[in-house]
């Protein structure tokens, strides 16, 4: 019995010192002279995340890059923008050092403010797991509480591709 319990510990805390947590955020600036917008990604646990499924909607309705929300924003409003994709990636701990990944990045001031001021009807959700398969779902609706899942998945789904 004894023998069972410490190796449960044991396992629970090889588990925990690997542990992911990411998190999704926005910069925004918007002065007189600039007008930026930028959705990101950091994993402030202390061990890597797998990312194994992206999803991005507005107003519900599921999008697969950056280019056809901004279109559906802004018709006929060229697109330009710096994009990082993660689907599909380990994205290391932020342990130490600046791991921030930068979504879409947006400068011009039309694509910038139409991003800012349709912030609530977007919603981005990360699947990930640890190097253990531990799985948990980030979203930008909840950034505190994070629910674990038994897996990732993408069946039936629309995944963000960029």
């Amino acid at each position: 019995m004894l023998m069972r319990d410490q190796t449960r510990l044991m396992q629970t805390e090889s588990r925990a010192s690997v542990w992911p947590a990411v998190a999704i955020g926005e910069n925004d600036t918007q002065t007189p002279t600039t007008d930026l917008f930028t959705w990101r990604v950091d994993n402030n646990g202390v061990g890597p995340a797998k990312i194994e499924s992206v999803k991005v909607s507005v107003d519900d309705k599921p999008y697969r890059t950056w280019k056809d929300i901004s279109t559906m924003l802004v018709p006929d409003h060229p697109f330009h923008a710096q994009q990082s994709s993660i689907n599909g990636t380990v994205l290391p701990a932020s342990i130490n050092r600046e791991t921030t990944v930068e979504l879409v990045k947006l400068t011009d001031p039309v694509l910038a403010h139409a991003f800012h001021d349709a912030q609530p009807r977007f919603k981005i959700e990360i699947c990930y797991c640890s190097v253990y398969d531990d799985c948990w779902v980030a979203n930008i609706e909840d950034r505190v509480k994070q629910p674990s899942v038994d897996h990732c998945d993408t069946a039936n789904t629309v995944q963000f591709e960029q």
